[in-house]
C-alpha cells in the first residue's frame, strides 16, 4: 500500500470529468422531471445545468468542446469546419495547422488580383455574418472571404497591401531578382544592381507587414537608406568572399550569413518603430497597452523566421537543382539557358514552399506570459474579473 503520489490534471481531464459530470447530472434531472411529470420543464432543468458546466468550465479556463486532440492535417485541408468568425480554418495550435493556413493563405495568387471594391465587399459579409444577420453565403463563401482579407491586408490596422509588397507575390518577385542574381556572366556592376533591388523589395514587404501601426515618410527613407546600404554591403561582401573561399563548406557558409543577416538587419531597421512597442490584449480581445518587450519578441521571431527560410533556400535549393538538371536530357542540363531555367524553376518552388513553412514557426498572432513584460502589466484582470496571465500581440509577417 505504498502512497500514490499526487498527478496534476490537464485540462482534458478536466474537460473530461466536467463532461462526465454534465451527462450524469442530466440523466438524473431527466429521470426526476419525468418521474414527477415535468416533461415540459425537463429541457429547462437540462439548460440550467449546462450553463452551470459552462461557468465551471470558464472558471478554470477549460474548453467546452469535445477533447479529441489535433484534427489529422489532411482532414484540415479536405474537410474546413463551419465558419466561425475570429476563428481559424486551421488548427493554430500545432505547426502543421499553423503550415496548411499560411500556404493556404500565402501561396493563392488569386488573392493578388482583389480591388478595393471587392475587399471591402468582404469585409462586408464578414461583419453582417459576426452581428448574427442572415447573408446567405455557405462556409466556403465566409472562408473564401476570410482568406481574402487575410492576404490583403494589415491585421493591426486593417489597412490594404499593395499587392507587390504581399506575401502572396513574395516567389514571383523573387523570380525576377533570382534571374538576375544567377546569370553566370553577371558583372559586378549587375550584382550589385540586383542586390540593390532585392534589398530594396525586402524593405518595402517588411514595411508593409509590420506589426505596429506606427511610421512616416521619413522614419520610413532614414529605414529605408540605412537598411538596404548596410544590407547590401553585406550581401555582396558576403557573396564576394564566399567566391573567393577555398573550402566548400566555407563557400556555402560565408554568402549564406551574409545574406541572413542582411535579411534581418533589413528587417529590424526597417520595423525599428517596433522596439517602441506594439500593442498587447487579454485573450478575450481587450487592449491593455504599448509593450516595448513584445515587440522585441516581435522582430525576433520574424527575424528567425528569416534565417530558417534563407537556410532552407541556400541549402535545399542547390541540391533540388542539381538533381533535376541530372535526371534531365543533357541537351537542357548543358544548356546555359536550359540550366539557368532549370535554376529558376526549382528556387521559386522552393520560396513559395519554404517561405510559409519557416513563417509557421510561430504563430501571427502570438501569445506571451505576463510575467515576461512590463510592470504595468502585472496583476491586470480580464473582462470577467479573472487574473490576465498571459497577453497576444501581433508579429507582424
Amino acid at each position: 500500500r505504498r502512497p500514490i503520489a499526487p498527478r496534476r490534471l490537464s485540462r482534458c481531464d478536466c474537460a473530461g470529468m466536467l463532461r462526465a459530470f454534465a451527462l450524469s447530472r442530466a440523466a438524473r434531472l431527466g429521470a426526476g422531471c419525468a418521474a414527477a411529470g415535468l416533461a415540459a420543464s425537463q429541457t429547462e432543468c437540462l439548460g440550467a445545468d449546462a450553463r452551470r458546466i459552462s461557468e465551471s468550465c470558464d472558471a478554470v479556463g477549460v474548453d467546452k468542446s469535445p477533447s479529441t486532440g489535433p484534427r489529422p492535417l489532411m482532414e484540415q485541408l479536405t474537410n474546413p469546419p463551419p465558419f466561425g468568425s475570429g476563428a481559424s480554418r486551421f488548427d493554430m495550435s500545432t505547426y502543421g495547422g499553423r503550415a496548411l493556413h499560411f500556404l493556404n493563405v500565402l501561396g493563392d495568387p488569386t488573392t493578388l488580383w482583389t480591388s478595393a471594391a471587392e475587399l471591402e465587399a468582404h469585409r462586408d459579409l464578414l461583419r453582417r455574418h459576426a452581428k448574427g444577420e442572415k447573408t446567405g453565403a455557405t462556409d466556403a463563401e465566409l472562408w473564401r472571404a476570410d482568406k481574402v482579407v487575410t492576404a490583403t491586408t494589415r491585421g493591426e490596422t486593417g489597412e490594404m497591401v499593395p499587392a507587390p509588397f504581399r506575401f502572396s507575390f513574395f516567389a514571383y518577385a523573387n523570380l525576377v531578382i533570382c534571374a538576375g542574381l544567377l546569370r553566370p556572366d553577371a558583372s559586378l556592376a549587375s550584382a550589385a544592381f540586383f542586390q540593390w533591388l532585392n534589398q530594396s523589395y525586402n524593405a518595402g514587404v517588411n514595411w508593409c507587414n509590420r506589426s505596429s501601426g506606427e511610421g512616416d515618410i521619413q522614419s520610413l527613407a532614414t529605414a529605408y537608406v540605412a537598411a538596404t546600404g548596410a544590407a547590401l554591403a553585406i550581401g555582396v561582401g558576403g557573396t564576394a568572399l564566399g567566391k573567393r573561399a577555398g573550402g566548400g563548406i566555407v563557400r556555402l557558409t560565408v554568402p549564406m550569413l551574409g545574406v541572413a543577416l542582411s535579411a534581418v538587419l533589413n528587417l529590424v531597421l526597417t520595423r525599428r518603430a517596433e522596439l517602441d512597442g506594439v500593442p498587447v490584449y487579454s485573450t478575450d480581445g481587450m487592449e491593455l497597452g504599448i509593450s516595448k518587450a513584445a515587440g522585441v519578441l516581435a522582430l525576433t521571431k520574424c527575424s528567425e523566421a528569416r534565417i530558417l527560410w534563407t537556410f532552407l533556400l541556400l541549402t535545399v535549393t542547390p541540391v533540388l537543382s542539381g538533381g533535376a538538371l541530372s535526371a534531365l536530357p543533357s541537351a537542357i542540363s548543358a544548356s546555359p539557358t536550359g540550366a539557368m531555367a532549370v535554376d529558376l524553376g526549382v528556387t521559386f518552388a522552393c520560396i513559395w514552399l519554404f517561405v510559409p513553412l519557416a513563417m509557421a514557426v510561430w504563430p501571427q498572432r502570438d501569445t506571451v506570459a505576463v510575467s515576461a513584460l512590463e510592470e504595468q502589466f502585472q496583476g491586470l484582470k480580464d473582462k470577467q474579473r479573472r487574473p490576465i496571465e498571459f497577453v497576444e500581440y501581433n508579429k507582424g509577417l
